[in-house]
């Protein structure tokens, strides 16, 4: 049975079953499904962890190679790995490196070793699941925005050192680690409130198509824009010698 996993800011994580029942329709010529989500099981983060009296969760994401797992990131700043399936166990504790509030996570789109989270202060911390510390925390000290409040990361699915961050000023931050990790290369100001940043997926062999970001803000709006050919796709070959660049340079971190 396919299963959805959900997460609310109390720390309760559901894992939903989907169920497609087959209808008889006497008004229409052809059956019809019908598709129904049941509470499969639940897990209490709050129960688990008391010490966190006033828990507050804020995402989740999934392991990409194993999706019994999951990350939550929460208002002490800890990210928290889960076994969805293995009752009360935690598996790992990733600390923060600082005293924020973790806002949001973004998994590794190529290697289930690695995970970004952005946090409250600004930071942007790089966490392998086999070190409880970060990596490495990216954090824009010389910006006007430098303390602005991290909301969503986007990881490129086609340039493996490309990531990026929207901020509660409403800029869009693209960092580039294969040429700095002290500052972004490009920030961009926004005048509509941003509340959604998605990129196109990864890959797939063919260099015709194009990789967009998908822009939605707050008045409904959805605006799609093509990448240049500087954050776009590359050649397969090429692509593949920079995932192995990248999984080296952060191997050695």
């Amino acid at each position: 049975m396919p299963l959805i996993c959900s997460l609310d800011e109390d720390g309760e994580i559901i894992l939903w079953g989907v169920v497609v029942k087959q209808n008889s329709s006497k008004t229409f010529e052809s059956d019809s499904k019908e598709v129904m989500l049941v509470k499969n099981s639940c897990i209490s983060l709050k129960t688990m962890h008391p010490d966190f009296r006033d828990l507050v969760c804020t995402d989740l994401v999934l392991d990409i190679s194993n999706n019994d797992y999951a990350y939550v990131s929460t208002n002490y700043g800890f990210i928290l790995h889960y076994h969805l399936k293995g009752g009360s166990n935690t598996v790992k504790t990733f600390h923060p490196g600082t005293d924020s509030s973790a806002n949001c996570l973004e998994a590794c789109p190529f290697s289930s070793n690695y995970l970004l989270a952005g946090f409250m202060n600004g930071n942007v911390n790089l966490y392998s699941r086999l070190v409880d510390n970060p990596l490495m925390i990216l954090s824009d000290k010389e910006s006007s925005v430098s303390n602005s409040s991290i909301q969503l990361i986007q990881w490129s699915k086609t340039r493996p050192f490309v990531i990026y961050v929207k901020d509660a000023a409403n800029n869009i931050h693209i960092w580039d680690l294969s040429e700095s990790d002290i500052f972004p290369i490009y920030s961009i100001p926004f005048q509509k409130n941003i509340t959604c940043l998605k990129l196109s997926p990864a890959i797939d062999g063919s260099e015709d198509n194009r990789a967009f970001l998908v822009i939605g803000t707050d008045d409904g709006s959805v605006y799609m824009h093509n990448l240049s050919e500087e954050h776009g796709k590359q050649p397969k070959s090429i692509y593949e010698e920079h995932i192995k660049t990248f999984l080296n340079y952060v191997s050695r971190l």
